[in-house]
């Protein structure tokens, strides 16, 4: 893990230059492992320098923040977030990831919350700009403690849940996605399913059939508006 300190809420590692050019020279291909899990809070700030001399590598960044809670930046979207950073005239973007209690959540999204699923908000900022546009996709990967198989849905502020392609791991207790934006997003267990030929398929909530590989793969995408 990286050593750091908490200022006004946010972790702050101290990510030096030198620090980085370990970080990078001992990467596992293309990929430099950034361990912020021994932050006490659920949000980090993200250097420009610190983003910069990761892309100009062509490494990606994995933030693993705690909770078993990971975030894989590639190249471009690094650029993109240390340029939003200097138009926002700050230093450093914040990533924060953390779980969200039910009883947090606000009405208009609620309705379509179900008693285990498990809610997670996700957000990337610039003082105090939100980013949305990532500038690229970016990997995410949440706990799950919950029956499998599982699925990943983006809540959006009016409530509107769309699911999105998800690979689980059931030994690691995690599930992974893709995205290129933030928000809310939440994990619950498929409706159901039943297995032909090493294929598993999953019914979606309106009745769809999704199909998804015996890794856990989701192949389809659904979406479903609240009533």
């Amino acid at each position: 893990t990286i050593p750091g300190h908490v200022e006004n809420g946010v972790w702050r590692p101290e990510l030096t230059p030198e620090l980085l050019d370990q970080i990078i020279s001992e990467s596992s291909g293309s990929v430099a492992r950034i361990n912020l899990s021994n932050s006490t809070v659920h949000s980090a700030a993200l250097s420009i320098t610190a983003l910069s001399q990761i892309a100009t590598a062509s490494h990606s960044a994995q933030i693993v923040m705690p909770g078993g809670m990971t975030m894989t930046l590639p190249p471009a979207v690094l650029t993109h977030l240390a340029s939003a950073a200097t138009t926002a005239g700050v230093h450093d973007v914040v990533l924060g990831m953390a779980p969200v209690a039910h009883s947090a959540i606000p009405e208009a999204q609620a309705g379509n919350i179900a008693t285990g699923d498990a809610v997670f908000s996700i957000t990337l900022t610039a003082g105090t700009t939100a980013i949305t546009d990532l500038g690229g996709s970016i990997s995410v990967t949440l706990p799950w403690e919950g029956p499998w198989p599982a699925v990943v849905w983006h809540l959006a502020a009016d409530g509107t849940l769309t699911r999105m392609t998800t690979t689980y791991n059931q030994a690691g207790g995690t599930v992974t996605f893709t995205t290129n934006h933030l928000s809310m997003f939440l994990v619950r267990q498929g409706d159901s399913s039943t297995a032909s030929n090493g294929v598993v398929i999953f019914l979606g909530l309106a009745g769809t059939a999704l199909a998804v590989s015996g890794a856990g793969i989701v192949i389809a995408t659904k979406k479903l508006r609240k009533k």
